[in-house]
């Protein structure tokens, strides 16, 4: 009780949520702020949201590297939902939040409004990558939104679990993961070669 005299009740947030938005715009301008509702026995109820201050499209914009790496995770307080997030590296290889968002669940729909949004805040910065998990939604979302020279990959960790699924032993333990951090062409080369000698079909 006394949180919510302090803070206010759950319920409050979706009502103050346009004033948020309000105070957001006017604050820094160019901002991009979404917020879609549904309508329930004639009253508004929140569905999602997207968020991209204008200082974080600036930064990555202006001072990043072309890449992002986008997912989410399961909220698991009083509302349920997923919590979106995209994310750069920046020149210490630490972790650049670019934009956020909060939707009900990773479906087709969802991925793909969230993509559009991206779009509209960054548009398509030259050599631009993103990087996702394999979910279906997600993949599709990228490549139908970003058409224009925007590379789609897969994060590593998910391609290593799937790989793991038919290739296991201490060679692939070695040298899979330093064939992906590696910045030199001989470098991947030779681990990769140590792969293949010990499973000489696994061609691709």
């Amino acid at each position: 009780m006394a949180l919510d005299e302090v803070m206010g009740g759950w319920e409050d947030s979706f009502i103050h949520v346009f004033s948020w938005k309000r105070e957001i715009e006017k604050r820094s301008p160019d901002s991009v702020v979404e917020i879609e509702w549904e309508v329930v026995d004639k009253k508004r109820r929140f569905s999602r949201m997207f968020v991209a201050l204008k200082s974080c499209i600036d930064g990555f914009v202006q001072g990043y590297r072309p890449y992002l790496g986008i997912d989410s995770t399961i909220l698991t307080a009083k509302w349920k939902g997923q919590l979106a997030a995209t994310v750069g590296i920046d020149g210490h290889n630490w972790m650049f939040l670019v934009t956020y968002g909060v939707f009900s669940s990773k479906t087709k729909d969802n991925w793909e409004w969230f993509m559009k949004m991206l779009h509209k805040a960054i548009g398509s910065p030259p050599g631009l990558v993103i990087s996702t998990d394999a979910g279906k939604g997600i993949d599709k979302a990228v490549t139908k939104v970003f058409t224009n020279g925007v590379e789609h990959r897969e994060c590593m960790r998910h391609l290593v679990k799937n790989f793991q699924k038919r290739f296991r032993g201490e060679v692939f333990e070695k040298n899979l993961w330093p064939a992906s951090r590696c910045y030199k062409q001989t470098t991947h080369d030779r681990h990769w070669n140590e792969m293949l000698k010990s499973c000489p079909k696994a061609t691709t």
